[in-house]
């Protein structure tokens, strides 16, 4: 358990300011409009989202993911340094990228009104790190019992 023990405090810092960077400037994180010569705040709400082209919402929020999922595996590196939890990190953020992000965006344009909670609630696990962030505990968990299975304390 060494890895968890003796962190990659240069990589975990890294990691924790980027989710940080991402949280606080979410509103100002808007790659469509910049590439379409143009800088605004875009806050929206699961109330307001129609309010905006789709492609606009799509291209944004799948960046947000990304770059979630990005420094969330950062910190699971930082932290575990196995080569074999970063790997199962990224096929999450693939799983995550490929199946759940999509059924987001059709629940966020295909669901009938009165849905907002069940979409908002989709929305938090799969656009801030919620899922990345639920394995740190569990890794820790494994890494525990392989040391009691060991012989280790």
């Amino acid at each position: 358990m060494t890895g968890l023990l003796k962190p990659n405090w240069s990589l975990l810092f890294s990691g924790l300011i980027g989710l940080g960077f991402v949280y606080v400037f979410k509103d100002q994180i808007n790659p469509w409009a910049w590439m379409h010569g143009e800088h605004y705040t875009w806050h929206n709400t699961i109330e307001n989202i129609s309010s905006f082209e789709p492609e606009m919402v799509i291209f944004n929020k799948t960046l947000r993911y990304i770059l979630n999922d990005i420094f969330s595996i950062i910190v699971i590196h930082a932290l575990f340094q196995n080569r074999q939890y970063t790997r199962f990190a990224v096929g999450l953020l693939l799983f995550g990228l490929l199946i759940l992000l999509p059924s987001y965006f059709a629940m966020v344009y295909y669901m009938p009104e009165g849905y907002t909670s069940l979409v908002s609630s989709f929305h938090r696990i799969i656009l801030n790190p919620v899922l990345m962030m639920m394995l740190i505990p569990y890794l820790y968990v494994m890494e525990r019992e392989k040391q009691i299975k060991k012989g280790g304390q």
